[in-house]
């Protein structure tokens, strides 16, 4: 670390990061409804949210398990990775740095 990265107020630099899941079952995806939400309450949606989670040593969930769990969460769905589909670097309404990862999974169970 240098001398000017020690005197910024935000360094090391934080971005959220939010997942997402394509879950296919026999050519269908997997949709759920959000119940929270001002502006997507109501709305169909792949199931997504935040990297958020900590594991038993306190460290945060890589994206893939957090994808999963949302997946288990929102949807009831037991899915497992197949592959990464997509991922952009996009700015909350604030402005807030926030990173999108998309995975795509097949339907285990659920």
């Amino acid at each position: 670390m240098n001398e000017q990265s020690r005197n910024l107020p935000d360094f090391p630099p934080k971005m959220i990061v939010c997942v997402g899941t394509v879950v296919l079952r026999e050519h269908k995806v997997l949709f759920v409804r959000q119940t929270y939400g001002r502006s997507l309450k109501g709305r169909w949606t792949l199931p997504w949210g935040f990297a958020h989670g900590k594991d038993s040593v306190g460290s945060p969930d890589p994206p893939e398990v957090a994808a999963l769990r949302e997946t288990r969460e929102e949807g009831g769905v037991i899915a497992e990775i197949e592959g990464l589909l997509g991922v952009q670097n996009h700015p909350s309404r604030n402005g807030e740095p926030r990173l999108y990862l998309l995975f795509l999974c097949r339907h285990v169970s659920g």
